[in-house]
């Protein structure tokens, strides 16, 4: 089967109508226990950054050797079909997952309609290897508007 991937802990809190945002990401952590845990790396901050854990996907099960914005985009599609009838908001992170739901150059923070109902907002990846986060006027922002996303 191919993606997305669920990566929240035993169920699916989207399709049980428990949470009304989810994280999208690129790939899994190749580096990582093989799940995701909010205890370390980009889980961590971005629970710091909402406020609370959400609901996380991937586009991809592992790392892949060459990224495909048309298999992601693939991914990104099966995702708003099964949930747009749910309407969630996706925190589509990073550039490559904005890619993959149709945003090309995103403007950080900012919110996207991606079609039947569903939003996406655009948001810095929040792995430790990005620098964005390290301003603190940056992070005061990603703070206030996801926990207000998240709430």
């Amino acid at each position: 089967m191919s993606g997305p991937y669920l990566f929240w802990p035993d169920h699916d809190a989207i399709a049980k109508r428990e949470d009304h945002v989810a994280a999208m990401g690129p790939n899994p952590n190749p580096h990582a226990r093989g799940y995701w845990a909010y205890d370390r790396g980009a889980a961590l901050h971005l629970m710091e950054l909402c406020g609370r854990p959400v609901p996380f996907y991937n586009l991809y099960a592992r790392e892949p050797k060459q990224w495909s914005r048309e298999r992601a985009a693939r991914a990104a599609a099966r995702f708003m079909k099964a949930y747009a009838h749910r309407a969630p908001a996706v925190l589509m992170l990073g550039i490559k997952v904005c890619s993959a739901f149709g945003v090309t150059r995103p403007e950080w923070l900012r919110t996207y309609d991606l079609g039947g109902g569903m939003e996406g907002v655009a948001v810095p990846h929040p792995s430790g290897l990005n620098r964005w986060y390290n301003d603190p006027d940056n992070r005061g922002m990603a703070e206030m508007v996801l926990r207000d996303r998240c709430g």
